[in-house]
C-alpha cells in the first residue's frame, strides 16, 4: 500500500506514542469502508475539516463539534489543526484505521469502535406537512443567499413543466453564489434530498432526471461542491439535512423539528440555510400533506 501503520497494535494502541499521533474516531457515516485496504490523498484542508480523496469519493474527517457527514468521520479533536495534514498528504486506509502520512503515517484515526449513524428510510407523510414548511420557510427567510429561493423554483419549474429547458436553467445554478460550495449547488443538494428521501417513485424518477442533468455541468463548479453533488445525486446528505427532510415528512417527537431546523441552517455561513430553500421549493410537489386531502 506504500503506507505501514508502524507501531500499531489492534488490542493496544500506540507502542511508540511519540511517533505518532493516535486520534480516536466517535462517529462514521453511512457510507464509508474503512475495513477495506485503500489508499487516498488529502484533497483539502480547513480548521475543523479535511478532506480525503478515496477512489472517486470525498472523505472528511471532523473536528469534534462539526456536524455529521455520510463520508463523515468525526473525531474527538476539537479542531484538525493537530493533524498536521497537508495538502496532496498520502492516506491509507486499513482494518478500522486511516494513516495520514508519507512513508510511516504522522496521525492514524481508529474507528474500530465509533458509532455509525443510520439514516431513516423514508416513509409515507404525515398530515400537518404544510405547516412544518412554513416553519422551515420562516426560519430560513433572510438566512440564505439572495438569489437562492429564486435559482431553486426556476429549477423546479423547470423540473416539472419544461424538462427540456431544464439543462439551460442548470448551467446557470452550477457553480452559482457564493461560498467554497456555491450557493446554487447547495440548492441543488437541498431538492436532491427532499427528492431521494420521498417514498414515492415518481419522486425517485425526477431525482434521477435532475441527477443526469447536473452531472455534465460538473467542471463548472468548485471540486469540493461536484463531489458533493455527486454524493446528493447517490441519495447521500449530510445527517442534519437528512433527518431534518425526516423531521418534516413526519414530525414525531415534539419539538424535534425546530431543532433539526437550526441544525441544518447551522451548516456553512449559507450553505445549510441554501439546501433548505431548495427543499421547500421540491418538497410541496412530492410530499402530499394527507390532511389537505381529507379537508378536500
Amino acid at each position: 500500500m506504500g503506507l505501514e501503520f508502524q507501531g500499531i497494535h489492534r488490542g493496544d494502541g500506540l507502542s511508540e506514542p511519540n511517533a505518532m499521533l493516535a486520534v480516536q474516531a466517535s462517529t462514521l457515516g453511512p457510507a464509508l469502508d474503512v475495513e477495506s485496504a485503500r489508499t487516498g490523498l488529502v484533497h483539502s484542508v480547513f480548521a475543523h475539516a479535511v478532506n480525503i480523496a478515496v477512489d472517486a469519493d470525498l472523505w472528511t474527517l471532523l473536528a469534534s463539534g462539526q456536524l455529521d457527514l455520510a463520508f463523515g468521520i468525526r473525531t474527538t479533536l476539537g479542531d484538525c489543526a493537530a493533524l498536521g495534514a497537508c495538502r496532496g498528504e498520502r492516506v491509507a486506509i486499513r482494518a478500522g484505521f486511516i494513516g495520514v502520512g508519507t512513508g510511516a503515517p504522522h496521525v492514524v484515526v481508529d474507528c474500530r469502535t465509533a458509532s455509525r449513524w443510520r439514516p431513516t428510510k423514508p416513509h409515507a407523510t404525515a398530515p400537518g406537512m404544510e405547516r412544518r414548511l412554513t416553519l422551515l420557510a420562516a426560519a430560513v427567510a433572510g438566512r440564505c443567499w439572495h438569489g437562492t429561493t429564486m435559482l431553486a423554483q426556476c429549477v423546479t419549474a423547470a423540473l416539472l413543466d419544461e424538462p427540456q429547458s431544464l439543462p439551460g436553467m442548470l448551467a446557470r445554478v452550477v457553480g452559482h453564489g457564493p461560498g467554497l460550495t456555491p450557493s446554487g449547488d447547495d440548492a441543488l443538494v437541498g431538492m436532491l434530498a427532499a427528492l431521494r428521501l420521498a417514498p414515492s417513485m415518481r419522486a425517485q424518477t425526477h431525482a434521477a432526471i435532475l441527477a443526469r442533468a447536473i452531472e455534465p455541468l460538473l467542471a463548472s463548479t468548485t471540486d469540493l461542491s461536484a463531489h458533493l453533488l455527486r454524493q446528493a445525486a447517490r441519495g447521500y446528505f449530510a445527517r442534519a439535512l437528512h433527518e431534518l427532510v425526516a423531521a418534516l415528512s413526519d414530525d414525531t417527537a415534539p419539538g424535534s423539528l425546530h431543532e433539526r431546523i437550526d441544525r441544518a441552517i447551522a451548516t456553512g455561513a449559507t450553505s445549510g440555510a441554501d439546501a433548505c430553500a431548495g427543499v421547500i421549493a421540491v418538497a410541496p410537489h412530492f410530499y402530499p400533506d394527507p390532511g389537505e386531502r381529507a379537508a378536500a
